[in-house]
């Protein structure tokens, strides 16, 4: 469970100059810059998710023929493993030096500082530490906060220095500069320990925080980088961890952990006024055995293992004890029932730990904020991170994109812990220091960079899409991640379920037989795993099936076909997210395809129009039966569009029937349009959103009379 050394990539040089040729139209020392920061923020056990920042100092001539000497120093919003030269904004050096001889500067005059003279207006805003990047007199300098270095870095100033002298010996000279918080505080706090340095020092250690390398030359500065990180892995893999006291573990079963999974949901959901959440689970070993042991209580409540995950995980996890399936429900009975009392027992339970977390949350906040003179308003107080026994890692977030961030942080978090532990006594920041940080109005500032200013309607929400990777199901997903809501995806195609996923935002997804109950009841607990559960259903699956002449002739085994997707599908995945609605107890929303078959059959077509008819029925029968807890039930009747579910064989002998071509054959409706996929969805999207709607047939088909409802 602790950190061990790793194979960085090495500088290569016909590489570094693939990417002065890659962006011939910037400064060959920022394109290099560029590389090497990249070959840094791939590597998760050095940054994560925006952490660390590069610069390289260089001159530019302006328009006036001036030539100025700049700081191009990594912009806020931009990543390092992806980071492009527009992504380094150009400072004036001279100014940043002036900047450096204030005694005091708020963040607010900071900032407007570095904006101010910026050589191009429209750069982004350069990093908080962009004065101790000036600082540095060297070319290139490079930060990370690598993991191995983190755990030595989280002791005390005495324990830490002790530590690195043993560590680097002769290999690397360094100095210790003691935790301030990002800004012109810890600027002002680094030109102390190097004025105390020797000249030739090597790098600089930032207590509970990170590392500073530089050099001439982007290779000696990341070779040096790499050379301080990989000595302490060497060093760490030198010491046994120590053992951890495991308590029982008890299995559950994926039904238990669906009610675990949307009882969450429904909470943060209750306690947040009505906003949904995502809860999503994170199949991790280390944290797992962590979350298993009796250390876990006292490890995870001491802090975050470096301030700037604190936005994103808050100062502490919420531990969660005493999850045993058989404390809430009798395992030896079926408890699908969607009866709330069957599930009071275990809600009761998981509000009384969020309310004694949110009480803990207070505390912390009016301690603090009278600290800082009462001027800070109350953030949200509901945990990020669920440590829950016998489950494992739950991150919790508005967004899928959050949850996958702050998992990724507590599985780097754990080993990190243990390794400290290992080598004296894990000592982070404190959580003074982490309310500084937390609710730091630069550190803020990050959650909301790259942010759609578009108003997601389904923020939060989950979605499960039958029929979900190619026509009306595949416009359907795209429209529904569009408004920032978790799509899963049912479908009988894998490579369609893997190019959604690879293509869709915050989208996973299972390769399901709707008309198989158990391969249903799966996915959901997948769709339960991945986001926690579901808000809308769009049970679009179905398949076209004809008795030819009439339905007297029909195959029983080709009707019983259609009846078992085209209807025993619809209710396989309605009562599965029935049930999961139930328990997260914040309602619902099923949407069926049933098209214009129950209300105009078509010749020839009895088997799919009467299981669709039988469809409807169903979506009414919903209505009737779950409306009082607020789960709306509507379908959509789309006619003539163009899907798989099409043979277009068919279609042309039909066109030719009417004296029409197959293009004409689509747009036969009253308007003369042909209905897409993208209006089906359309339609979808608007009775997801239509709160006192249910029991509806909504048309979409360019005006078709004879299957107007009536």
């Amino acid at each position: 469970m602790t950190i061990s050394s790793r194979n960085y990539a090495p500088y290569i040089e016909g590489d570094a100059q693939a990417f002065v040729a890659k962006f011939p139209d910037d400064d060959d020392a920022v394109a290099i810059r560029c590389y090497t920061s990249n070959l840094i923020g791939r590597e998760s056990s050095l940054v994560l998710h925006g952490g660390g920042n590069t610069s390289v100092k260089s001159t530019v001539t302006t328009k006036l023929g001036e030539t100025i000497d700049v700081l191009c120093v990594k912009g806020s919003g931009y990543n390092l493993d992806t980071i492009v030269p527009k992504g380094f904004p150009q400072v004036s050096l001279d100014h940043l030096h002036k900047m450096l001889s204030l005694d005091s500067l708020s963040d607010p005059e900071m900032v407007n500082e570095f904006r101010s003279h910026m050589m191009n207006a429209s750069s982004p805003t350069p990093s908080v530490e962009t004065l101790l990047h000036a600082l540095i007199p060297h070319k290139y300098v490079d930060h990370s906060h690598a993991d191995a270095i983190v755990a030595l870095a989280d002791q005390t100033v005495e324990s830490a220095t002790k530590i690195f002298s043993k560590v680097f010996g002769a290999e690397l000279t360094f100095c210790v500069v003691p935790y301030v918080m990002p800004g012109f505080g810890l600027a002002g706090a680094a030109k102390k320990a190097l004025e105390s340095a020797p000249a030739d020092v090597d790098c600089m250690i930032l207590l509970k925080h990170g590392l500073f390398t530089w050099g001439p030359d982007a290779k000696s500065s990341y070779e040096k980088h790499i050379k301080a990180v990989s000595l302490v892995e060497k060093y760490l893999e030198s010491h046994q961890p120590k053992p951890l006291t495991m308590r029982p573990f008890s299995e559950s079963s994926e039904k238990f952990f669906d009610k675990v999974s949307t009882t969450f949901r429904g909470l943060y959901s209750d306690l947040s006024g009505g906003k949904s959440w995502i809860v999503s689970f994170r199949e991790s070993d280390t944290v797992a055995s962590f979350v298993q042991s009796e250390e876990c209580e006292e490890l995870s409540q001491v802090g975050c293992i470096t301030p700037d995950h604190v936005i994103r995980t808050k100062a502490l996890p919420m531990v969660v004890r005493g999850l045993v399936e058989s404390k809430f429900y009798d395992v030896e009975e079926s408890y699908f029932k969607e009866t709330p009392e069957s599930d009071t027992k275990l809600r009761n339970y998981l509000k009384s730990a969020l309310d004694k977390y949110i009480e803990r949350y207070h505390e912390y906040f009016e301690s603090n904020n009278l600290r800082v003179g009462g001027i800070k308003q109350e953030l949200d107080p509901l945990p990020r991170v669920l440590l829950v026994e016998n489950f494992g890692l739950f991150t919790v977030a508005r967004d899928f994109g959050s949850c996958s961030i702050a998992a990724d942080i507590y599985e780097h978090t754990v080993p990190t812990i243990m390794a400290s532990n290992v080598v004296g006594e894990y000592n982070p920041a404190s959580l003074e220091d982490l309310f500084d940080c937390e609710y730091w109005s630069l550190e803020q500032a990050k959650l909301k960079l790259g942010q759609s200013g578009k108003s997601m309607k389904l923020k939060g929400k989950v979605v499960l899409i039958t029929g979900g990777g190619s026509g009306i199901g595949l416009e359907t997903a795209k429209l529904f991640a569009s408004e920032g809501s978790a799509v899963f995806i049912i479908d009988m195609v894998e490579e369609r379920i893997a190019s959604c996923v690879a293509t869709i935002k915050n989208c996973r997804g299972a390769l399901v037989d709707v008309s198989d109950p158990v391969q249903v009841e799966h996915a959901f607990h997948l769709a339960c795993r991945a986001f926690g559960g579901v808000d809308i259903v769009i049970s679009n699956a179905g398949i076209v099936v004809q008795a030819d002449p009439g339905i007297a002739s029909v195959d029983p085994a080709q009707l019983a076909l259609s009846m078992n997707v085209n209807f025993l599908g619809h209710q396989f995945v309605s009562s599965a997210a029935v049930r999961r609605m139930v328990t997260q107890g914040s309602g619902g929303c099923l949407l069926f395809n049933v098209s214009k078959a129950p209300l105009n059959p078509g010749a020839k077509l009895g088997p799919y129009c009467i299981a669709k008819a039988a469809t409807l029925a169903l979506m009414r029968q919903y209505t009737v039966d779950y409306s009082h807890r607020l789960i709306r039930s509507n379908c959509v009747n789309a006619d003539r569009v163009r899907t798989n579910l099409f043979d277009m064989e068919l279609v042309e002998k039909r066109a030719q029937a009417r004296g029409l071509s197959a293009d004409q054959y689509f747009k036969a409706n009253a308007l003369g349009v042909e209905v897409l996929s993208a209006d089906v969805a359309d339609a979808f999207l608007y009775l997801a959103l239509s709160l006192k709607t249910t029991g509806s047939i909504f048309t979409v088909d360019g005006g078709n009379i004879a299957a107007a409802p009536r």
